[in-house]
């Protein structure tokens, strides 16, 4: 039997609750994200190969037109899915409450001692893990954000940086850093840099995206630090008992693990945040929007700028995976465990999904004729690849042009 609809849970600034069904994430009335996706889709559909905007290499434009496009889409399906993940985190934290005062109330009655925790019961454990499996989910889609958003800058800023297996965004100063563009290119780059730089600091307290990734990278890569929940006790009016309220605290530090904490600290309480855990995931989710929504106005901007003129910058070759522009495969390569699924109708998949479809005919893979052109495709991209030794020349000769313009 299908399980139950979990109700959505907001609480506001001023540390009220509001619930409403199935709400929908904030971010779907933010326009720039849409108009970025819509401007994306357009000139993929006009360009038929790839985008107008990437002109150097047939095969780098295909390849990394679809992959800009999946990660304008990947943003806006994990803010979702950290809106949904903050909604049911904020449901288990009620129910946890509800639980330990009906268990507290139920042992008043019976002249039994009360517990500030609640019963040691199944139901109990239930709840703690859903709750601490939102707090993971919420982190983790945040850091997919910020990934995918370091990924549309890179792209759309042709920034000298391979975006494809291991980017994140704490790559992207690195990639700045790197970038040989000059003239008219460079500066929108420096714009584009400085208008992410400015929104970070203006959409959240100093420090907070640092924090938000440091976090996901601990509850995903590394050891859980250990977090813990204040309590608070509201007494009824007949003083027998009143109701117990609890909060999750979240660590100051997530990238050090507890011992380093607890040895620099001196003491548990200061290696965690004062605040309730639903106020910072809340303040985390609002100042990534802003960020989101900031990025791919900067994103939508430059587009046009490039479609206007092709030559303002040139896309890197190496964006496309570092070595060669053919991904690499394993010996082995996973089949699953066994058991058949139906099979998929992929005509009827695509007829039912227009972007998908599309997508599909600007990267030239529906039918074998268009196929068989990447062969030549792909050739004319890997003889023109420059070697590591090249880029790094490349590299330092526009520090040093750099340099000597500043002196």
């Amino acid at each position: 039997m299908a399980s139950p609809k979990r109700k959505r849970q907001r609480v506001n600034r001023a540390g009220k609750s509001a619930v409403t069904p199935n709400a929908p994430s904030r971010l779907i009335e933010k326009p720039f994200i849409l108009r970025l996706s819509d401007l994306i889709y357009e000139d993929l559909r006009a360009k038929r190969h790839g985008l107008s905007w990437i002109t150097n290499d047939i095969a780098l434009s295909i390849l990394l037109g679809d992959h800009l496009i999946g990660a304008v889409e990947a943003v806006i399906s994990n803010i979702r899915e950290a809106d949904h993940h903050l909604a049911c985190f904020l449901t288990d934290q009620t129910a946890l409450d509800k639980l330990t005062n009906r268990h507290n109330r139920s042992a008043v009655a019976q002249g039994e001692s009360v517990s500030p925790i609640g019963p040691p019961t199944p139901e109990r454990e239930r709840l703690l893990l859903d709750r601490d499996c939102s707090v993971a989910g919420f982190f983790r889609a945040i850091g997919s954000v910020v990934d995918n958003l370091a990924t549309v800058v890179a792209i759309t800023a042709a920034l000298p940086i391979e975006v494809v297996e291991r980017f994140t965004w704490p790559n992207l100063k690195r990639a700045f850093e790197a970038t040989t563009a000059s003239g008219a290119g460079r500066l929108q780059q420096i714009l584009f840099e400085l208008g992410i730089d400015t929104t970070i600091r203006s959409s959240g307290p100093p420090g907070w995206l640092e924090w938000a990734v440091e976090m996901r990278n601990m509850l995903v890569h590394r050891p859980r630090r250990i977090w813990t929940s204040t309590l608070a006790y509201t007494p009824d009016l007949s003083g027998k008992y009143g109701s117990m309220k609890s909060d999750l605290l979240l660590p100051t530090e997530p990238s050090l693990t507890t011992i380093e904490v607890m040895r620099d600290a001196a003491n548990f309480p200061g290696s965690l945040l004062t605040e309730p855990a639903q106020n910072t995931m809340e303040g985390i989710l609002a100042s990534v929007q802003l960020l989101t929504e900031a990025v791919c106005a900067y994103a939508g901007t430059l587009i046009q700028l490039r479609v206007g003129d092709p030559g303002l910058l040139t896309q890197p070759l190496e964006q496309w995976r570092e070595k060669s522009v053919l991904p690499r495969r394993g010996e082995h390569r996973f089949g699953g465990f066994g058991g058949h699924a139906e099979p998929i109708d992929s005509a009827r998949a695509l007829q039912t999904n227009e972007s998908l479809l599309m997508r599909m005919q600007s990267a030239a893979v529906l039918d074998a004729q268009d196929r068989a052109r990447w062969t030549d495709w792909l050739a004319a991209s890997e003889s023109s690849r420059p070697t590591r030794a090249q880029r790094r020349a490349s590299r330092k000769l526009a520090r040093v042009q750099s340099e000597s313009v500043e002196q």
